[in-house]
């Protein structure tokens, strides 16, 4: 069988504070657009920063680095970012 696997993640979850989820939850269409554009542009400048500086570790003491390559985040729309 050989040795086990192991894998180590990170799972990020950006929630919008109280009062903005109000404020989609009972506003109109404009508020939840406006809302929902508010969210989205706090949160782009810290997954540019997690993507531009993410690293992958291996190796017993982690001596051993790489950058994730293409396709390793999910990309909005995909159900799997904040944007969904």
């Amino acid at each position: 069988m050989g040795r086990p696997v192991t894998r180590s993640g990170v799972d990020l979850v950006f929630r919008p504070s109280a009062l903005v989820q109000l404020l989609w939850a009972l506003g109109d269409e404009v508020t939840r657009r406006l809302s929902e554009a508010a969210v989205d542009r706090a949160i782009d400048p810290v997954l540019d920063e997690i993507e531009r500086d993410a690293v992958v570790r291996w190796g017993e003491t982690g001596a051993h680095t790489a950058r994730p390559g293409p396709g390793a985040w999910p990309q909005p729309g995909s159900g799997t970012t904040p944007r969904g």
